[in-house]
């Protein structure tokens, strides 16, 4: 007779072997990652702006153009912004793997969608027992401490 033994599956690591669970980011983490973020994206635009003594409207679309280039980067490079460094904090897909090109722009996407109804998609992360807010449910990560 033959015994039954269960399929073996191995967790994801999230960035640490020895971490089975990982300890989500809360509301206060994020806020203040995202503050750092917007302060130095100011910051790079000022510069910019100075520099190229251009006008409000050239302005406005430099500094789009410059978020995008910086989210993106630091979420495909590490998972991780500036922000995210000096709070201890990482993006990464819901199975532990990093983030690619196509799951950034869902969340990227997803953000605005967050923001709309009065910015509820960000205060989710209060709620949510992943702590994620509607951008991380749409492209299916997650915002982890390390």
């Amino acid at each position: 007779m033959e015994t039954y033994s269960p399929p073996s599956y191995s967790m994801p690591s999230y960035g640490a072997p020895s971490m089975v669970e990982p300890q989500y980011a809360g509301f206060w983490i994020r806020l203040g990652t995202s503050i750092i973020d917007s302060i130095i994206l100011l910051v790079i635009g000022a510069i910019i702006g100075v520099i190229l003594h251009s006008n409000q409207a050239a302005s406005t679309g430099i500094n789009t153009l410059i978020g995008l280039v910086y989210t993106f980067g630091f979420w495909l490079s590490s998972g991780q912004t500036l922000g995210n460094r000096v709070t201890n904090t990482k993006l990464v897909r819901e199975n532990g793997d990093p983030v690619t090109f196509g799951t950034a722009f869902i969340r990227y996407l997803g953000m605005i969608v967050s923001a709309i109804p009065l910015g509820l998609g960000y205060f989710w992360v209060i709620w949510d027992p992943k702590k994620q807010t509607w951008h991380d449910k749409m492209a299916g990560t997650l915002m982890i401490r390390v």
